[in-house]
C-alpha cells in the first residue's frame, strides 16, 4: 500500500488547471460498479484488495486534452477528484477564490 503526500496547497494545479470534477462519496462496490459503466465486476476488482488508506494520482488523455486523476482507496470507500481544463456537465471551478474551500475539502478525504 502506498500513501503519496500530495498537498493541495503546495500543488499548482489552481493555477494550471480551471476545473475539477468531484467523484466522491462511494463505497468500494459502487464506485466500482459506476467506473465499469454498471457492469458487475466488483468481486474481480484490484479496489478490493486495498485495506490501508492509499492515494494514487494519474495522468490521462481525454478527447479534448488531459486530465489528472487522484484515487483515494480506504478499507471501505473509493473516492476520486479528476482535473482538467475540458468544460463538461458536473465541473467545478478551480479559481483561486475557492482553493482554501478545496484544500479543506480534500484533507477531509484523506482521514
Amino acid at each position: 500500500n502506498t500513501l503519496i503526500n500530495f498537498d493541495p496547497k503546495s500543488s499548482d494545479l489552481f493555477d494550471d488547471i480551471h476545473y475539477y470534477y468531484d467523484g466522491t462519496g462511494f463505497t468500494k462496490e459502487e464506485f466500482i460498479i459506476k467506473m465499469s459503466d454498471g457492469k458487475d465486476e466488483v468481486a474481480d476488482s484490484w479496489i478490493n484488495e486495498i485495506d490501508a488508506l492509499t492515494v494514487l494520482a494519474m495522468k490521462v488523455n481525454i478527447d479534448y486534452g488531459s486530465a489528472i486523476m487522484i484515487m483515494i482507496i480506504s478499507k471501505e470507500n473509493a473516492d476520486m477528484v479528476s482535473f482538467t481544463n475540458y468544460l463538461d456537465i458536473g465541473a467545478e471551478n478551480a479559481t483561486p477564490y475557492k482553493r482554501q474551500k478545496f484544500e479543506k475539502w480534500f484533507k477531509t478525504l484523506l482521514n
